[in-house]
């Protein structure tokens, strides 16, 4: 900034008042912008780093659905041609998956079928009582029974 003098006007304290209002106000209004600045530049690097990490997690989300898909598929390859009834069942009781030999050693059963109901058909009468204790312990402690 350049500031004039008027040469018939001596420099007095009016002057060098008027001059030092002048250069704090420009200098807060200049700080200010520049702040806003680098606001905006820190707001916009944020940005661009939640970007790319959306990203990269998308890429691992990708991966890893693409890897449990292989694995289910292979599971399924190996329950297919098991000689043993082999299902999966969720903590709420319902079966996501029976094998074909889970279906012939019960014989010729409901799809639908609750696992309370399987209890009946699977276990021997003597050992009911147990499975189903050793089922309610891992379904509490989620430990190996």
């Amino acid at each position: 900034m350049v500031v004039g003098l008027n040469p018939r006007r001596p420099f007095d304290e009016d002057y060098l008042q008027f001059i030092l209002v002048t250069s704090r106000l420009l200098s807060t209004c200049l700080t200010s912008i520049l702040l806003h600045e680098e606001d905006i530049g820190r707001r916009e690097r944020t940005i661009a780093n939640a970007e790319a990490m959306k990203y990269q997690l998308k890429e691992q989300l990708t991966l890893s659905q693409q890897e449990a898909e292989r694995n289910v598929s292979k599971f399924k390859r190996f329950a297919e041609r098991a000689d043993v009834g082999i299902f999966l069942i969720g903590l709420d009781g319902v079966y996501s998956y029976r094998n074909k030999a889970w279906f012939d050693i019960l014989g010729t059963v409901e799809e639908d079928i609750s696992l309370n109901e399987a209890w009946d058909l699977l276990i021997a009468e003597d050992c009911r009582e147990m499975g189903q204790n050793k089922f309610k312990e891992l379904l509490e402690t989620k430990q190996h029974q």
